[in-house]
């Protein structure tokens, strides 16, 4: 059977199909043939599903998506840009990250330029939902500022013609982006932080140890 996804949730992995013969249907990304690519699952996708009790299986991205994603042409910003909220108007997000990263610096500038820098080495063109704070770092004997924030990678862009200069096809911006990547320093980040939290307990541990053995020693 083919149809056209009419709606789709990623957070639910959930979305409906409209079948080319009027039925409206539900499925979730277990619906789908391996080695898919759910980054295709928008409004509007083309798909190719077999309906086993009323339940959508073996759901393959059909062949006239490609071609349609080959054949429609858009336009990065100039520059690589920082968004708190929302989309800049006559632009369309067109792929994004799911994991949040997390950066420090000594100033609020510095933190900017980082996340830009990273964005950019990830394939990204937006640096999306960006926030930072400021907070204290003690060291020993002095204490100064620093600034840490978090933000997602993504890719925004605008439509246009075909013949205009530095214009891409869909297809090719949905994989600029290297998901790789931003998995592997999110897990690198995940070990820092473990490393870190086992070198205090070690400390503590430590310094306990030295604290009784010091007054049994009396």
């Amino acid at each position: 059977m083919k149809g056209t996804i009419t709606y789709f949730n990623a957070d639910e992995n959930t979305g409906a199909i409209q079948s080319d013969d009027g039925l409206l249907l539900n499925f979730s990304t277990e619906s789908l043939a391996p080695n898919q690519d759910e980054s295709k699952l928008i409004n509007g996708c083309r798909v190719d599903f077999n309906l086993e009790d009323k339940i959508v299986v073996n759901m393959l991205i059909s062949k006239e998506q490609n071609l349609l994603e080959d054949n429609i042409f858009y336009l990065e910003p100039s520059q690589t840009g920082i968004i708190s909220s929302g989309i800049p108007d006559g632009y369309e997000l067109i792929d994004s990250s799911d994991i949040t990263l997390k950066r420090e610096a000594r100033n609020s500038k510095s933190l900017k330029f980082a996340f830009i820098d990273l964005c950019e080495k990830l394939g990204g063109n937006v640096v999306l939902d960006y926030k930072e704070e400021r907070f204290t770092r003690n060291s020993i004997g002095f204490s100064f500022y620093m600034y840490r924030g978090t933000a997602r990678v993504g890719v925004i862009a605008k439509k246009a013609d075909s013949n205009t200069d530095g214009a891409q096809s869909l297809r090719e911006l949905k994989h600029k982006i290297r998901h790789d990547g931003i998995e592997k320093i999110a897990s690198d980040e995940r070990k820092s932080q473990f490393g870190l939290k086992l070198v205090k307990i070690s400390g503590a541990i430590l310094l306990i140890i030295f604290t009784i053995g010091f007054f049994l020693s009396k």
